[in-house]
């Protein structure tokens, strides 16, 4: 399986692309997504968390502690 880490903060206007970017082009392979919030002030948070609840490949969590690795 492909593992995918991406950091987000206010990202809000590219999240869509990015999903369908992602249905898109890996079809044939196995793959997660893993959406990290890294403090977004605008509604990014909210929106990938509706991505992942209509998207099995996509998960979301929210960083809460500032520095390295906090978001897992």
């Amino acid at each position: 399986m492909l593992s995918i880490i991406i950091p987000l903060r206010n990202e809000i206007d590219n999240l869509e692309n990015i999903k369908e970017n992602f249905n898109k082009n890996l079809v044939n392979i196995k793959f997660e997504v893993i959406f990290i919030n890294d403090f977004s002030t605008d509604r990014t948070f909210q929106k990938a968390k509706e991505i992942a609840q209509e998207n099995i490949n996509f998960k979301v969590f929210d960083n809460k502690k500032r520095g390295l690795g906090g978001g897992l």
